[in-house]
C-alpha cells in the first residue's frame, strides 16, 4: 500500500490488486460507511462483513485451524490468510475487545471477480476450503455482535498452499444449498440441504426431452409450457433416481452399505432408500411405503441413521460433474 495527501483526505494505492480510493481524514478512524461516501461508485462495502473495490474483495471468516491457503480458479483467484493492511484501514474504527489484534483476524480475498459473479466466487472458495482442509470458513459481521469466537490457548496451525483448480460454479441455488449443509450444527437440517442439491440438478436428467419439446414447431408457446411442466413434474421421483445412479460408484455403495444404510450395494437400492429417507424427515405425517422420523430430545444423534457423509458427497459430485462453470481463458 502507498498513501499520500490529497486535500483534506489520503489517497491510498494498491496497484497489485488495482486499489486508488480516497480515505478522508475528518477523523481519526473514520467509518467504513464514511470511506465508501468518499469513493461512491467505486467502493462497496457489504454490511460490515467485508468490502469491494473493483475486481478486489475482502471479507472476514472465522477461523480456528487457521491456514493460510490460495486457489486460481480460472481467472479469478482467492486467498485464506490474515487481514490486509488496506482491510485494517477501512475498518479499525469497527474492531472492538472482541475481535482482537490484527494479526489474529482472518479474512478471504477475492480477485478477477465481478461483482455478478462475486457470491458464486465466495462460495466457491469456502467450499474448496472446506474439502481441502475440512473447515468451514463462516463470513461475520465485523461489528460488537460477534460471538463466535474461539479464545483457546492451543497454538494456530500455520501452513501455506496454493491449488490450482477449476474455474468458479455459477449455479448459486445449490452453492448456497450445499455450503448451508456443511455449516449446519443439525445432522437432520444438513440432509436436507444436500438433497436439494439432488434435487435442484435432477432436472437436468430431462434436458433430452426438454430439448426436443424446444425444437418441436408444431407446439405453440401456451402448449409448450404445459409440456414442459408435465415432464417436470410427472417423473421427479425418477429423475432423481436417474441422478443418484450417475453419481454413484462402488466405493459410495459401499460405504452406504458398511453404515448400515442399504442392504445391497446397489445404486437402485440406494436411490430408493435417500428418497424414503427425505420423505420421512420432510412430511410431518405418516403416508404409504414411509416412515415417519424425528431425532430423540435426549439422544438425537443416535437416533437418526447418519445420511449425512454420503448425502454430502452425492451433493458435492453433483455440483462438480452438472455445475455451469465460467469459460476457460
Amino acid at each position: 500500500l502507498s498513501c499520500s495527501s490529497e486535500g483534506k483526505n489520503i489517497r491510498i494505492r494498491w496497484p497489485l490488486v488495482s486499489v486508488d480510493i480516497l480515505y478522508p481524514e475528518k477523523r481519526l478512524f473514520p467509518s467504513i460507511a464514511d470511506t465508501v461516501e468518499l469513493n461512491a461508485g467505486v467502493l462497496v462495502a457489504h454490511g460490515q462483513k467485508g468490502y469491494s473495490i473493483g475486481q478486489f474483495h475482502e471479507f472476514f471468516v472465522s477461523s480456528q485451524n487457521q491456514i493460510s491457503a490460495a486457489f486460481a480458479m480460472g481467472r479469478i483467484e482467492a486467498t485464506f490468510g490474515r487481514a490486509t493492511p488496506l482491510a485494517a484501514t477501512l475498518f479499525e474504527s469497527h474492531r472492538s475487545k472482541y475481535h482482537g489484534d490484527w494479526s489474529e483476524i482472518w479474512t478471504l480475498r477475492i480477485f478477477g471477480a465481478r461483482q455478478q459473479d462475486l457470491e458464486a466466487a465466495v462460495l466457491n472458495a469456502l467450499l474448496l476450503y472446506a474439502h481441502e482442509y475440512g473447515e468451514v470458513l463462516r463470513p461475520y459481521p465485523f461489528d460488537d455482535n460477534f460471538d463466535d469466537w474461539d479464545e483457546s490457548e492451543d497454538e494456530p496451525v500455520l501452513d501455506e498452499a496454493s491449488h490450482i483448480v477449476a474455474p468458479i460454479v455459477r449455479d448459486l441455488e445449490p452453492l448456497r444449498f450445499y455450503f448451508s449443509g456443511l455449516a449446519q450444527a443439525d445432522r437432520m437440517s444438513a440432509c436436507i440441504y444436500f438433497y436439494r442439491v439432488i434435487e435442484y440438478y435432477s432436472f437436468l436428467t430431462h434436458e433430452n426431452e426438454l430439448s426436443r419439446l424446444r425444437h418441436d414447431r408444431s407446439i405453440n408457446d401456451q402448449d409448450f409450457s404445459k409440456r414442459v411442466l408435465e415432464v417436470v413434474v410427472k417423473d421427479e421421483k425418477g429423475a432423481v433416481f436417474k441422478l443418484i445412479a450417475s453419481l454413484a460408484d462402488e466405493e459410495l455403495l459401499a460405504k452406504a452399505n458398511a453404515l448400515g444404510l442399504i442392504q445391497n450395494a446397489t445404486a437402485s437400492h440406494l436411490a430408493d432408500a435417500i428418497y424414503s429417507f427425505r420423505n420421512s424427515i420432510v412430511h410431518g405425517k405418516f403416508s404409504y411405503g414411509f416412515t415417519l422420523s424425528s431425532p430423540s430430545f435426549f439422544d438425537s444423534e443416535a437416533t437418526m441413521p447418519n445420511w449425512n457423509g454420503v448425502l454430502a458427497e452425492l451433493a458435492k459430485r453433483a455440483i462438480e460433474r452438472l455445475g455451469t462453470r465460467n469459460p476457460v481463458i
